[in-house]
């Protein structure tokens, strides 16, 4: 047991060297127009589906206070009478 303890101590303690950065081969403006088209992206699609939600939402609350079928003059004439 000794051992494994000893190894995971010595595997921990060694110096950790950082590794130099590799040239860039991409312009940081290059970056920023594609970070900035992505951004674009992705707030049109969210925009999108925040909206089609919204729409859903109110369309489904809007048919859900309306009866689904019209009542006929038979059906109107037995709900009145119960009434």
């Amino acid at each position: 047991m000794s051992s494994t303890t000893d190894n995971c101590n010595q595997q921990y303690s060694l110096p950790m060297h950082r590794q130099p950065s590799p040239p860039y081969d991409y312009d940081i403006e290059d970056c920023k127009a594609i970070l900035l088209d992505e951004a674009e992206k992705l707030f049109t699609s969210l925009a999108k589906r925040m909206v089609d939600e919204a729409i859903d939402e109110h369309a489904f609350k809007t048919s859900a206070s309306l009866p689904l079928l019209p009542l006929d003059n038979k059906q109107q004439q037995q709900n009145s009478s119960l009434s």
